[in-house]
């Protein structure tokens, strides 16, 4: 009888043995996370918050750079309003709806480092600095500004800087990048062409070797998002090209301000059916509200009329592609200075008429203008000749 009790609590604590070993060593903790497919997964009611990260091979993923992430995982954002990336498990990623080839899909299509950045990659912040995207390493474009450190320094916009009109610009240069106190500064737009001009001027002593303070202003307008290049030239009065210089600064265009309406005068073909010469009619542009507000209605104006315009019956007697050198109002006197292209095969007293009409008009609507003085190339004298 004794024996059969100690063999039945044998069997007992035996299959005690057996559903505890079940339980808790091969099953696990009663309340924990469990890791499964490679996602924590609550079994019971766990004291302990949920673990960060993945587990499992996830951890093992987690591990890896993206550019040495393992066949077996995959690279996708961290979380989905992460711009950074890293190594994950496939599962992971599927639940931001990422594929296998989504960072070799986006590698591709990287050609430079705005791209690179933009795709989440690490950026070294060396200057220029660097953004390295699987084997291929990206390079911040900054222009020419290291080369030229030694001649000019540009302190504002700096390079890649988002810009407004109307644009500051400020920094050194050595004495020798001027002549006369003054070097001239262009803005490109992303297909190398002018949007706008001007002239720097030295803040300082300009007959020195040393490097001397300059500032500038320009007008502009372009479209926001854009890229372009700011150009500050070396003043070449030789005109040899041995001699040329200058600096390049990469910039993006911003927002523009406040806008402003002005007007601008043309000939009208069907207000003036007999072409009057020095009768013009006005139409209202918006600009970039400004000081120079006077240069920007001649910027408008050299524009020319726009088809719906020309629908209405205007016309300019102003030939294309000419350029303003200079504007100064100064004691109710406006001097503007205009390119050769003014004058270019100009003939006949009646276009001339017109031509002068068009800029008078189009400066005289402004209350600090009194008198007009029209130049080209500096010269007053025997310009837009009959």
């Amino acid at each position: 009888m004794r024996r059969k009790t100690l063999i039945i609590l044998g069997i007992i604590i035996l299959v005690l043995a057996i559903i505890f070993s079940l339980r808790f060593i091969i099953g696990g903790p009663e309340d924990d996370w469990i890791c499964s497919g490679g996602e924590w997964v609550k079994h019971g009611e766990p004291s302990a918050p949920k673990p960060a990260g993945p587990c499992g091979d996830g951890k093992k993923c987690a591990e890896y750079a993206p550019e040495n992430c393992p066949s077996q995982c995959v690279v996708c954002p961290p979380c989905p309003e992460c711009s950074s990336v890293s190594c994950q498990t496939e599962e992971f990623c599927a639940g931001f709806g990422i594929g296998r080839d989504w960072y070799e899909n986006i590698k591709k299509q990287i050609k430079n480092f705005s791209e690179c950045a933009a795709a989440g990659n690490p950026v070294a912040e060396s200057y220029p600095r660097q953004c390295r995207a699987g084997d291929e390493t990206f390079v911040e474009n900054i222009g020419n500004e290291l080369e030229k450190a030694d001649l000019i320094r540009i302190d504002s916009p700096r390079p890649n800087e988002t810009i407004k009109s109307p644009l500051s610009i400020t920094g050194q240069a050595r004495g020798y990048w001027f002549f006369e106190a003054s070097f001239p500064v262009v803005l490109l737009n992303d297909k190398g062409e002018t949007i706008a001009s001007g002239i720097a001027s030295a803040k300082g002593n300009w007959m020195t070797n040393d490097f001397v303070p300059f500032e500038a202003k320009l007008e502009f307008s372009a479209l926001a998002g854009e890229r372009g290049e700011l150009v500050l030239k070396k003043d070449n009065p030789s005109g040899l090209p041995e001699n040329d210089d200058a600096l390049r600064v990469p910039i993006v265009f911003g927002a523009a301000g406040e806008k402003t309406k002005v007007k601008v005068y043309f000939n009208n073909s069907k207000l003036d059916p007999e072409t009057s010469c020095n009768k013009v009619f006005s139409v209202e542009r918006e600009v970039i509200k400004t000081e120079a507000i006077a240069r920007a209605a001649l910027e408008e104006l050299l524009k020319g009329a726009t088809e719906e315009e020309k629908g209405k019956g205007f016309f300019s007697s102003i030939n294309p592609g000419v350029k303003i050198q200079s504007l100064v109002i100064k004691d109710g006197v406006a001097k503007v200075d205009f390119d050769e292209q003014l004058e270019f095969q100009v003939g006949g007293s009646c276009r001339v008429a017109a031509i002068s009409a068009q800029i008078r008009e189009t400066l005289k609507q402004f209350p600090t203008v009194d008198e007009i003085i029209i130049s080209i190339n500096d010269r007053t004298e025997d310009i837009l000749q009959p």
